[in-house]
């Protein structure tokens, strides 16, 4: 009788064991590529954070057919093959050639009105270039603070860069996410509201949007 006991109880503890081995862990998703949508910028929208102001590119998104297969091809994204979050990642479908800022009114002795700051700013943006261009290795980690300011904490693929922003330019923007931070690295001989022209120079358009910071 105990002998039956007994093995009824181990029939039911593997019976269990089992079913919970086959339960599917919530909230992933199975995914042939990293990037699920790529970004045509056609304008952005700004938001005041504590380091700076932060842009938000919004536009045309790619998420299937012949253009998201094309460009998916061009970054040879084509062999994640594993389950993910189920969260979106979206990445511009074409590097920027340019991103400068021009102040309305005199900045100080050497940028007066209308001149271009570009040399007196950081630009701080996520890319996820080099996470696929090395077959999805995670390299290193950042700093978890900073990438909490763009929402990333979540993505293993998501690198942190810095650069100063008349440096911006084609090959290093290749990648990168719909988000940007400028930070400046010099305040203005006078206190107060400042003005400022953010130019986007993209393959083939320009977008500009004026945005005032207050220093």
């Amino acid at each position: 009788m105990k002998t039956t006991i007994y093995i009824a109880m181990l029939a039911l503890f593997f019976s269990l064991f089992s079913c919970e081995e086959k339960e599917p862990i919530s909230g992933l998703i199975y995914r042939k590529t990293f990037i699920t949508a790529y970004l045509e910028p056609e304008y952005f929208w700004t938001e005041k954070v504590d380091s700076g102001v932060k842009f938000t590119l919004r536009g045309n998104v790619i998420t299937s057919g012949d253009a998201y297969k094309k460009l998916s091809e061009k970054y040879n994204d084509l062999s994640y093959n594993r389950n993910t979050l189920d969260r979106p990642r979206r990445a511009l479908s074409d590097g920027l050639r340019k991103i400068k800022v021009e102040t309305i009114k005199p900045f100080d002795a050497t940028h007066p009105a209308d001149s271009d700051i570009s040399d007196l700013i950081e630009c701080q943006y996520i890319s996820f270039c080099d996470y696929i261009r090395s077959e999805y290795q995670k390299e290193g980690e950042d700093d978890e603070q900073d990438l909490e300011l763009f929402g990333y904490t979540l993505d293993e693929g998501a690198k942190l860069l810095k650069e100063d922003l008349q440096n911006i330019n084609y090959d290093n923007t290749q990648l990168m996410t719909e988000d940007f931070v400028l930070t400046f690295k010099k305040e203005p001989e006078e206190k107060g509201v400042y003005r400022f022209i953010l130019t986007l120079q993209t393959q083939d358009k320009e977008i500009n949007k004026v945005f005032e910071y207050e220093f």
